[in-house]
């Protein structure tokens, strides 16, 4: 069974079904067939307080992710998203809102599963796996 649900409380429109659609091919594409998943997607103080409160650093981030169980193709857990700072580096990076959030979920989705990016290998290898899995969701129709 695949439950995911969505909270909104930033102040942005976000494509829930295709949010959802595009996060069940990253749990298929690593044979996850049991999954719990909640997708807040918050304001930039928001994030700051909970950046504070479980990394210590006073600043906000684009995304963070609490795995609470990942274990015989079963994963429970959570990402927060700034949409605040998805649309900022949308532009930056010359992509869609949309893109960034999906390109966002890909990141959080690896943390749940245990990839981490400490190292300079680490994070290159966390970007091929991001890349691999976000590939076939580009077209987000």
């Amino acid at each position: 069974m695949l439950k995911i649900e969505i909270n909104n409380t930033a102040a942005a429109t976000l494509p829930d079904r295709t949010i959802k659609k595009q996060f069940k091919k990253f749990l298929l594409a690593r044979q996850i067939k049991n999954a719990e998943i909640s997708l807040a997607f918050v304001d930039k103080k928001t994030m700051r307080r909970l950046n504070h409160s479980y990394r210590g650093l006073d600043q906000p981030t684009d995304v963070l992710s609490f795995s609470y169980r990942y274990k015989n193709g079963m994963l429970d857990g959570e990402i927060v998203i700034c949409c605040q700072i998805a649309q900022e580096q949308a532009k930056k990076f010359g992509h869609s809102f949309e893109s960034e959030i999906i390109r966002l979920l890909a990141h959080g989705f690896l943390h749940l599963i245990g990839y981490d990016h400490r190292t300079i290998k680490e994070r290159q290898k966390m970007q091929r796996l991001e890349e691999k899995i976000i590939k076939p969701s580009l077209c987000l129709a």
